[in-house]
Formats: structure tokens, C-alpha cells, sequence
């Protein structure tokens, strides 16, 4: 039987600081191709700043200033922290849709030699523009389903790779919960794809897991941080009381622990030297982690 995951979230949540093996918001980048700057992201020919290159910009960020842009001609790898074999685990990301854009998303067990694809999504599907949608083998599995444009996105894949199904959700909502297709020889990477010529679109805090998100570590109106990069004091944005505030450096050691037991708090960061922080954020018992430069 088909477990659809994300709506059984309420006892399985996780701390995305804890569990994450990969979170990137690419705000510690600067401008210009990715490859060279990630260890996550690659090109698909393995060469940095060819046209197959995504870059970072500022065009677009549904955290902080800048994000991922991919456009006609990119052709990108998202290394799944070096292949994962077993279990549950999910792959969330937000994504910004130009108007008409199209673009491509493909799950792999094997990359170079024999290009192994599981489960793709297409937005806005090339040869017939119907819609977006999964593909499995190159052919339309389920009904279309509406990814909404010029705003951004939250997308989640939660993967059962014992079960080798998946289940997808946008902004909270399932639109697929069926075969991920890799034949049990489990999950390398991501293939984001772009060949049409009208192909502009964003990608933005990418998480990759062992288990399951739980359903406010994708939601974007939790919370938000500003400014990013912070001078002195750093503002939490938030509808609810936040419970508690704990700002670890990149070595993971806790630099800063606050309990504001209010909404919209905000920390004096002053003390604390330049450089990349990771700020994690507890709203009724659940938690997000996002990254801050000084």
C-alpha cells in the first residue's frame, strides 16, 4: 500500500538543523557560476563555467538576497550527499517560476555510462505544454497538476527508497504519491535540466534529509530573518511566539542561545565575529535552521 507521508507529519517531524545533510540557501556564494563555489551542485559534464552552469543571483531570493537561477542551456547535478541507498528521505526546495518557464527535474540512481532516471518532474511540460507533471520512463504518470508562477514555491519529495515510491507536495499540498522508479538501486542525484529558450527560473533553500520533514519546515510563513548579511541585530519575523533562538558557527558549536518567549524577537549578534551562521528557530515545538552571514 501507498503511504502518502506528508500527511502523516504530525509524529514524525524533524529538526532540520539536527537531521539535514544538506542546506544551502546560496547565500554564501557570490554572483556568477555555482560549480566552482559548491560542493552540491555540479555540472552535468563535470566543467566548471561552461554553459551548462547555473548561476547565482540576486534577481530573485525567497530568503535572504540571492538564489540559484537556471536558464536555457543549464544543465546541473545536485549531488544527494554522495548517494543514499535505504530509508526514507526528502528533498525540499523552493522554486520560482518566470512565466512560461519550463524546466526539469530528474531523479537518478546513475550518472555518466548509463544514465539512470527514476521519477522526473517536467514544469510546464515541453512537447505539449500541458502542465506540469511526473514522468516515469518518459511518460506521463497521474493527472497534470498547476505549479504557480512568478511567486515562490515550496516543493518536497519525501522517498520511500526501500519502497521505491515518492511522494510529492507543493506548498503542503500532495500531487503525486506513487513509483519513484529507480529499480531499488537507490539515489545519486538530481538532474536540473534546462533546453528550451524559455527557461528562467529560481531555485532557493535546498534541503536534503534522512526521514521526513515535518509540515512547518515547509511552510514559508513561519518565519523570516532580516537583514541578511546582519550588522548587529538580526530580526525574526514571526506570527507566533518564538520559543527559542540558537545560533551555531559553521564548526557547529553554540555561540548564542535566547528564550524571547514573544513574537517577532529580535538577538543582538554584536559580539559575535564575521562570518556564516546557522540560526535555528523553534515556533510551538518545531524548528527551521537558516544560514546568516556577519
Amino acid at each position: 500500500m501507498k503511504k502518502t507521508y506528508i500527511l502523516a507529519i504530525a509524529a514524525l517531524a524533524f529538526t532540520v538543523n539536527m537531521n539535514a545533510q544538506i542546506n544551502d540557501d546560496f547565500e554564501g556564494y557570490t554572483t556568477g557560476p555555482i560549480s566552482s563555489q559548491s560542493d552540491n551542485f555540479t555540472t552535468w559534464s563535470g566543467v566548471d563555467g561552461t554553459g551548462e552552469d547555473a548561476t547565482v543571483e540576486t534577481a530573485q531570493a525567497s530568503n535572504g538576497t540571492k538564489s540559484m537561477n537556471v536558464v536555457s542551456g543549464n544543465d546541473m547535478l545536485f549531488d544527494f550527499d554522495g548517494g543514499v541507498g535505504a530509508d526514507i528521505h526528502s528533498y525540499q526546495f523552493k522554486v520560482y517560476l518566470e512565466a512560461g518557464s519550463t524546466g526539469f527535474i530528474g531523479l537518478m540512481s546513475e550518472q555518466g555510462g548509463t544514465n539512470t532516471f527514476g521519477a522526473s518532474l517536467y514544469f510546464n511540460e515541453p512537447v505539449n505544454a500541458s502542465g506540469d507533471g511526473i514522468f516515469i520512463g518518459g511518460a506521463l504518470t497521474g493527472d497534470f497538476f498547476d505549479i504557480p508562477e512568478e511567486q515562490w514555491v515550496t516543493l518536497l519529495f519525501v522517498m520511500d527508497l526501500d519502497a521505491d515510491t515518492m511522494t510529492l507536495a507543493v506548498d503542503g499540498t500532495v500531487v503525486y504519491d506513487d513509483a519513484l522508479a529507480l529499480a531499488g538501486a537507490g539515489l545519486l542525484v538530481a538532474d536540473i535540466w534546462a533546453n528550451d529558450g524559455d527557461t528562467d527560473f529560481y531555485m532557493d533553500e535546498v534541503i536534503f534529509q534522512e526521514g521526513v520533514l515535518g509540515a512547518e519546515d515547509f511552510n514559508a510563513d513561519v518565519f523570516s530573518v532580516y537583514p541578511n548579511p546582519v550588522v548587529n541585530t538580526l530580526n525574526i519575523n514571526s506570527a507566533e511566539a518564538v520559543d527559542s533562538i540558537t545560533v551555531f558557527d559553521v564548526l557547529g558549536k553554540v555561540v548564542l542561545n535566547v528564550t524571547p518567549g514573544v513574537s517577532s524577537p529580535a538577538i543582538d549578534m554584536s559580539s559575535l565575529n564575521s562570518g556564516v551562521y546557522l540560526v535555528n528557530v523553534t515556533i510551538d515545538g518545531t524548528s527551521k535552521t537558516v544560514k546568516v552571514i556577519k
